[in-house]
């Protein structure tokens, strides 16, 4: 167990216990370790630091308390052991915690090249701690600091709160102000000097989960778009970019958890054990598996284009087998007119072109043929027969006819061509935050939807978290913001002109929740 303060102080005298070493000192309260005489049981010992006479409201209250747990049956919380005063009149409650280091321990024993734990076993282990408060909150408790150091570890994956005895007051040291880069267990109101309630213990137990997911508490970034709404108030790195690959549920119930303002975070530890059991169930199904045959609109019209080009060049096919063969499948071609035909002397003497009766085609030579297979060519020509016509010589005279060609033709599909964004000079590139809409992205920046639409080739007014769009650069506040015209040419492609003072409210999400109203309608600019 870590010992957070080893101060040398004297031990206090308990006739059941005996005690081996301080662990904490505290303004109003005081951690010790020892065993019990009887059957050395490891017990440890909380006691108040001032007397039943110098502070008899705080020892009551911490009485009451250390009756109200010793009547919680929860594995997840130390048992009490004893209760009583001291011999200096100083009250005292005895508990016995289970075998284990501290979380604190096991998150400093971590290798650096692997801080953050899987996923299901944060969330499991987180799982214990969330029934542990639930009973605590049924009984009426809140825990007065709920760290890992609050936190003893007898498994891996599972925890016990072992401080619950210790009653929650208001520190005098507070308020304080947020660190500069990183959040502590301590919510906003606490840090302001309130005393800790069941949303501020949601509020730490959302800052360990982080820090059990991302390897390191949750940070605050540096850049000049950190531009809040009201000063003081972080914004913390989503836990997306610091632990990318986890469910949505999982993001949604660190989220839910660790807003900055109270009553934007879950009231209630059951309604984490609800989202731990989702969020649960959804890492250990794993994302679904991605499709198979993915098909997308250009992996259609490229399938349709390959099949109409097949269809049709078996389509030409068979019409040039039908004009070549006949009706005939054993048809034989006739020879190209170029290939020389002898005459045949053997021929008995035909009829004169007078002695043919009128409209009766002259008796045609026998021309040599060749066999059909014999030709291959993809695009099958036809040619007539050379055809002798009878003289009063008896001299052959090749007559050609033409030749008719069937042929495929490759239809042309178009093919879409993906549109890329364009930005403008000065424009920068913005990520998306929670509570951004076009609409206001548009007035922030003196621009209309329509244009930013056509600069990020964006196609509706939907947008996801942390996606990526141009913008342009803000205005710089100064004493004398000068007016500085814009010539960027708009979506009608005339120029307009920037407002010389810059947007009253900063682009970009607050650290508000997002509203559950969305915002109007970003109005059509007329184009000429």
């Amino acid at each position: 167990m870590a010992t957070r303060d080893q101060a040398n102080a004297a031990l206090p005298e308990i006739n059941n216990l005996t005690l081996s070493q301080i662990l904490v000192q505290q303004p109003t309260y005081s951690i010790y370790q020892g065993h019990a005489k009887k059957d050395q049981t490891p017990v440890i010992l909380f006691v108040l630091n001032q007397t039943r006479a110098e502070n008899p409201d705080l020892t009551a209250q911490f009485a009451e308390r250390a009756r109200t747990v010793a009547q919680l049956d929860n594995p997840y919380l130390a048992s009490v052991l004893e209760s009583g005063v001291t011999e200096d009149d100083r009250a005292f409650t005895a508990v016995t915690p289970p075998a284990g280091p501290t979380l604190a321990d096991s998150l400093a024993q971590r290798p650096p090249e692997e801080p953050a734990l899987p996923p299901v076993a944060a969330l499991s282990l987180m799982q214990s701690i969330a029934k542990a408060m639930w009973a605590a909150e049924q009984a009426g408790l809140a825990h007065h600091d709920l760290t890992p150091e609050s936190i003893i570890l007898p498994q891996e994956d599972t925890g016990a709160i072992y401080d619950l005895v210790v009653p929650p007051e208001a520190n005098p040291d507070f308020p304080q102000n947020y660190p500069e880069q990183t959040l502590t267990y301590q919510s906003p109101e606490q840090l302001a000097g309130q005393p800790p309630t069941i949303p501020g213990n949601i509020y730490a137990f959302g800052i360990m989960l982080y820090e059990l997911l991302a390897g390191h508490r949750p940070e605050l970034p540096i850049s000049e778009w950190d531009i809040f709404e009201h000063k003081g108030i972080p914004r913390e790195i989503p836990l997306e970019e610091a632990r990318p690959g986890l469910m949505p549920a999982t993001y949604e119930l660190v989220k839910n958890c660790i807003w900055q303002k109270e009553w934007s975070r879950y009231q209630s530890f059951s309604e984490v054990l609800a989202a731990l059991e989702t969020a649960l169930a959804a890492e250990r199904e794993g994302p679904p598996p991605p499709p198979l045959i993915p098909v997308d609109r250009r992996t259609l019209m490229i399938g349709g284009a390959i099949i109409l080009v097949l269809l049709l060049l078996i389509g030409g096919f068979f019409v040039v087998r039908g004009l070549s063969g006949g009706a005939d499948g054993n048809a034989e071609l006739f020879v190209p007119p170029t290939t020389a035909v002898p005459a045949s002397t053997d021929l008995p003497p035909t009829a004169t072109s007078s002695d043919t009766p009128d409209n009766q085609p002259d008796e045609p030579a026998p021309a040599e043929v060749i066999p059909a297979e014999s030709i291959a060519t993809e695009t099958a020509t036809v040619t007539a027969t050379t055809t002798p016509s009878p003289t009063a010589t008896d001299t052959p005279t090749a007559t050609n006819t033409p030749a008719e060609t069937a042929t495929a033709t490759e239809t042309t599909v178009p093919v879409e061509t993906a549109c890329e964004p364009s930005p403008p000079s000065g424009w920068v590139q913005y990520a998306i935050q929670e509570g951004d809409y076009l609409y206001n992205l548009a007035v922030n920046t003196g621009r209309t939807v329509e244009r930013i639409q056509e600069v990020n080739c964006l196609t509706g007014n939907l947008l996801r978290l942390n996606q990526k769009i141009w913008l342009p650069r803000l205005p710089v506040h100064t004493a004398t913001p000068p007016a500085i015209p814009s010539d960027t040419p708009d979506a009608s492609g005339s120029s307009s002109t920037a407002p010389s003072q810059p947007p009253s409210q900063p682009p970009g999400p607050t650290s508000e929740p997002p509203s559950r109203t969305p915002p109007p309608p970003p109005t059509p600019t007329p184009k000429p």
